[in-house]
């Protein structure tokens, strides 16, 4: 289905990418996911069944409504606030329509508190490295406080956050999704931590 239709049938406005870049250079700017490469995802990766889905760089949200329609409780980080401006306006016409809504809050994402009942992380080349080592850090300590299955959806991952992964945490690739035959990072990687 093309974007025009998941963009009315969710009732939200995500289109588009950012036009001014972000001023903090650890930041990156936003660019929204194609719908097609949602789907993709969902035909070939399954959500734990009590999945709680934190997406760092959240943008306008549209992750988060995506999974909030398919039932799966989310949250969105992001600390630009004009895109937050925009995902809450959004969750304000998506909530007329939908049980399940996402939540949202700006903030830090190397500062976010990971609860225990959160279990699958995505990111979307959301802020550098350093600011990722970070955040997977709090993950993994999280993780000690309360094991469970966690697990990590990149989005066209950059080879900086996957070298990291692979050589420098206990996280294990689990799965490659491709979206594209002619370009190698365009796909997803699944990561998990085991319980």
């Amino acid at each position: 289905m093309n974007e025009q239709y998941w963009e009315q049938f969710l009732h939200i406005k995500t289109n588009g990418d950012q036009a001014l870049f972000p001023t903090d250079i650890s930041i990156h700017r936003y660019e929204a996911t194609p719908y097609t490469d949602f789907e993709l995802l969902f035909d070939h990766f399954e959500f734990q069944t009590n999945a709680y889905v934190i997406d760092f760089g959240c943008g306008k949200g549209r992750l988060n409504f995506f999974l909030a329609a398919k039932n799966i409780p989310n949250h969105g980080v992001e600390i630009d606030r004009y895109l937050l401006t925009t995902a809450q306006q959004n969750k304000n016409n998506f909530a007329k329509h939908f049980i399940i809504h996402p939540t949202f809050s700006c903030e830090w994402a190397q500062s976010y508190d990971i609860q225990q009942h959160m279990n699958t992380f995505y990111f979307f080349n959301p802020f550098d490295l350093r600011t990722f080592q970070q955040v997977i850090t709090n993950i993994i300590h999280s993780y000690w406080l309360n094991i469970r299955q966690i697990e990590l959806i990149l989005y066209y991952p950059s080879t900086t956050y996957e070298n990291f992964l692979d050589d420098c945490t206990p996280f294990e690739k689990q799965k490659i999704i491709r979206c594209s035959q002619t370009n190698s990072r365009h796909c997803f990687l699944i990561y998990s931590l085991a319980a």
